[in-house]
């Protein structure tokens, strides 16, 4: 598998660029940075320019890409994505979270989730930090193997699917669905 390490505040567009070069062998010129550029990213006043299309913020909580079902969709229809939707952390129940991941991985979606950077590793000082990981796989009735981008400790993790649905809850986080032709 191709593997991304994301640029800070870029983690969903690196993982997008991972996503379109493992399903796609002809896509090796997208860069994390170009999707930034048409998705719009917000980094904190000061900040270094990434892209040309990015707005400052002085809250932690908006930093990054706010993501748009329609403008992503939009984006990735000339890459052969039939699928593109969210499926809000607060539509899902801690039973049956395992589980709809599960199935979606089975019906060959790939599957970002965004949640709380500080919830998830530990971390106090960035509760306020959304991040997202690629859901790779489960293990088990209780795993979940994922792909982080980093930039900070980028690699595969397992996850206790537990502490991941709540890290989720913590930001407000959803499941991002992308499922190709």
């Amino acid at each position: 598998m191709i593997e991304v390490q994301a640029e800070n505040y870029l983690c969903f567009a690196a993982l997008i660029e991972m996503i379109l070069k493992n399903q796609k062998s002809d896509v090796l010129n997208i860069s994390q940075f170009s999707i930034a550029n048409e998705l719009g990213v917000t980094v904190p006043k000061g900040y270094k320019r990434l892209v040309a299309n990015q707005n400052y913020s002085d809250s932690e909580y908006e930093y990054g890409i706010k993501i748009d079902d329609e403008k992503l969709k939009y984006m990735l229809s000339s890459y052969g994505v039939k699928e593109v939707k969210n499926l809000p952390i607060n539509y899902m129940d801690e039973f049956s979270f395992f589980e709809t991941i599960k199935k979606l991985l089975n019906d060959n979606y790939w599957v970002i989730c965004g949640f709380s950077y500080g919830m998830l590793y530990d971390d106090p000082e960035l509760y306020d930090c959304g991040h997202v990981n690629l859901i790779l796989n489960t293990i088990g009735d209780s795993k979940v193997v994922v792909y982080d981008p980093g930039p900070k400790n980028p690699g595969q993790k397992i996850i206790e699917e537990d502490n991941l649905y709540v890290a989720m809850r913590k930001h407000a986080g959803a499941l991002t669905l992308i499922k190709f032709k």
